[in-house]
């Protein structure tokens, strides 16, 4: 089986990354190797959490990022790209449909709840046997996501 190939586009309100991660030759999706990461502090919060919106300037550097991310998915040859933003696009559908008018890239937007879920699966699920009880809290530029565990599984997660 050959190698199969992923990417993970995450616009944040401080940063937009780019996750691109492989498996082995026999497909086997344990132990995804990671291949590149990249992230750019483009502060997209800063304009939409004080002026209400994304300004000109801001929004063509994330278009022309998001190109350059389209070439670099292409270089890498991916198999599979999600793309998500948070809570500072949440309100800008136009710049959603001019990147994907710009690049191909769909780009989905996800509640807090699906945020969340998002950083347990790539952070908590990983500490199999961890025992007490804890929480796991991630700041972001406009969100914050909790997930408390007992004994190692989630018993209530949510985004604020």
């Amino acid at each position: 089986m050959k190698e199969r190939t992923y990417a993970a586009i995450d616009i944040g309100s401080n940063a937009v990354r780019l996750l691109i991660k492989s498996t082995g030759r026999d497909g086997e999706a344990r132990g995804l190797k990671k291949e590149l990461l990249v992230r750019v502090p483009l502060r997209l919060g800063f304009d939409v959490f004080a002026k209400g919106e994304v300004s000109d300037k801001k929004r063509e550097d994330l278009v022309r990022l998001m190109k350059a991310y389209r070439h670099l998915i292409r270089i890498y040859d991916v198999d599979r790209l999600r793309a998500c933003a948070t809570s500072a696009m949440r309100d800008a559908p136009d710049i959603i449909r001019e990147i994907r008018k710009e690049t191909g890239i769909d780009i989905e937007i996800i509640a807090g709840s699906e945020e969340a879920r998002i950083v347990y699966n790539n952070h908590i699920e990983s500490r199999d046997g961890t025992s007490g009880r804890y929480l796991y809290v991630d700041v972001g530029g406009g969100s914050t996501e909790l997930n408390y565990l007992d004994n190692g599984v989630l018993v209530a997660s949510g985004s604020f």
